[in-house]
């Protein structure tokens, strides 16, 4: 363990005694209950059922262990279910390919780095992104953004974070995906999360609310024009930016969108029987393991 990710654990130590009052529960949910995933000697996939359905992840060498619970939980609650590229941030490790590949085996992972050169003659076409996603920058979900685009031959694509667990049959996002209608869907978490733009402005509300930890589109509904808009107008030099750029390039640049119920897609509050899924963001990751994992644990025992 290297001296940022101690530092990372003694936050959400801390955070999970002090803040959520929660310490003891909290590391039996991190330390016992959730590492016993990536012991498991069989698969936990389903076998694809619609060929024209994606689901992509971005994730890293640190969230391999919650990257692994979110798809479990993916698989118990979704009866539709389409091919998963798991996309790679550069960060795994040859054992991390080793435990995806046991319990995962239909899964894609893929290495970003490689993305460009298999992607050049497609992406080059718009060089506002071109230009955005060949950056060596600190901002990893430009990855999240972009790469799921140009993976692939589906028609539809569910972006996933690592860090959303499902406790629900989803029926809004799979009559979506059954439906006639051409809609795109993200969560909702209002206030949401300003981007200023190079002229002074900000993304507007009704945009700002939208979060990423869920998005289904359609890809004749990703825009590629308005996304080379918006890249051209943010402001990259606002460090503020830099967290919320892709979950509100999701939602400049999506077409007929609108926002999955919040009281069954959440980011805030606790779970209850109207939950279908969590989004586990930083400032609430203790709960992940105090009512996450053990609710999951309960429900497929």
């Amino acid at each position: 363990m290297n001296f940022q990710t101690l530092k990372k654990e003694l936050f959400y130590t801390r955070k999970a005694f002090f803040t959520f009052r929660q310490g003891f529960k909290y590391l039996r949910g991190k330390y016992k209950l959730a590492p016993k995933i990536i012991l498991v000697n069989q698969p936990l996939e389903k076998p694809v059922t619609n060929t024209n359905l994606a689901i992509h992840l971005l994730s890293s060498h640190s969230d391999l262990v919650m990257l692994c619970w979110s798809l479990f939980s993916f698989y118990t609650n979704f009866q539709i279910v389409g091919k998963v590229y798991i996309h790679d941030d550069g960060t795994f490790t040859n054992r991390d390919y080793k435990v995806l590949t046991r319990l995962f085996p239909g899964a894609k992972i893929l290495d970003t780095e490689k993305f460009l050169a298999n992607h050049q003659d497609e992406i080059s076409k718009y060089p506002s992104i071109l230009e955005y996603r060949a950056r060596q920058t600190s901002m990893i979900l430009r990855k999240k953004l972009i790469d799921p685009y140009f993976v692939g031959d589906e028609s539809w694509k569910l972006i996933l974070d690592s860090d959303v667990l499902w406790f629900k049959h989803p029926e809004e996002i799979e009559g979506a995906i059954n439906s006639m209608q051409s809609k795109s869907y993200m969560m909702a978490r209002p206030p949401g999360m300003p981007v200023r733009f190079i002229d002074g402005t900000m993304l507007s509300a009704e945009l700002a609310k939208f979060n990423s930890g869920i998005v289904l589109y359609k890809k004749l509904n990703f825009n590629l024009m308005r996304l080379s808009d918006y890249l051209n107008n943010v402001d990259f030099r606002d460090k503020k930016n830099t967290h919320f750029i892709e979950q509100a390039g999701y939602a400049s640049c999506l077409d007929n969108l609108v926002e999955l119920p919040e009281h069954n897609y959440r980011v805030k509050g606790n779970l209850d029987e109207d939950t279908v899924a969590k989004h586990y963001t930083s400032p609430r990751r203790v709960q992940l393991f105090t009512e996450g994992l053990p609710k999951i644990s309960e429900q497929t025992r």
